[in-house]
């Protein structure tokens, strides 16, 4: 299936004794003032080099969403994915929204420096999110841990 323009992301958990950690990049924000602000966000990006004809995105992409998760997962994370089914698919109007569970996650993490001396990407534990991550991943984070834990024995 090709999507003109979308955004793929994907959600990858490691087991935390009794709970799970979460892998989450950080970027500048875009829609922020402050020079020095930065957001977390799940792995994921957009395919699209932005043509516009009439109002309209217009052949802006030959990816399909899996192909562009694995491609923005490996530049943000340094990590190799697999990706599973699609968890949840978002209509925003102007392009899509595919939010994917992983199947396979291996290789080398890079450490990208970030402000605060911090380093980018981090696993977190899922209930230490950090505050100043986007609220749309939050929510999906913890969408997709109630599914896994509502499926998973006790």
């Amino acid at each position: 299936m090709k999507i003109n323009h979308h955004w793929a992301g994907g959600i990858a958990l490691a087991r935390l004794g009794s709970s799970f950690a979460v892998l989450l990049v950080c970027e500048p924000s875009s829609t922020d003032k402050h020079k020095e602000s930065y957001r977390w966000s799940l792995p994921g990006g957009k395919c699209c080099d932005g043509r516009i004809k009439e109002g309209k995105m217009v052949n802006c992409c030959s990816e399909t969403p899996e192909q562009t998760l694995v491609r923005e997962f490996k530049e943000e994370t340094g990590y190799d994915v697999v990706p599973g089914a699609v968890f949840e698919k978002q209509d925003k109007g102007n392009h899509l929204k595919f939010f994917f569970r992983m199947m396979g996650i291996s290789g080398q993490m890079i450490k990208k420096p970030i402000p605060g001396g911090k380093k980018s990407p981090q696993w977190f534990p899922v209930n230490k999110l950090p505050r100043n991550l986007f609220i749309s991943h939050r929510r999906m984070i913890e969408k997709y841990v109630l599914a896994i834990m509502a499926t998973s024995p006790q």
